[in-house]
């Protein structure tokens, strides 16, 4: 039997690259699924976009004093 399902996936909106597992892309059942496995894999969000960890790291900078993340760019 073949049967449409829905699934969500995580997307990084800076760089594109979807949440993986040793070259597999990772498919949950719920929002709320995959949004505790974003949070487990370092991937967050900023404002309403989503960011995976590298590019956290790249262009971003984590603010203590707000628990957000801001731009490199913004802080200058």
């Amino acid at each position: 039997m073949i049967e449409e399902k829905q699934v969500y996936v995580a997307y990084c909106d800076q760089c594109g690259c979807s949440l993986m597992y040793d070259d597999v892309e990772m498919c949950y059942d719920t929002e709320e699924d995959i949004k505790r496995e974003m949070s487990c894999s370092d991937w967050e969000w900023v404002g309403d976009k989503v960011y995976c960890p590298e590019c956290l790291e790249e262009y971003f900078e984590y603010d203590e004093d707000n628990d957000t993340y801001v731009r490199k760019e913004e802080r200058k």
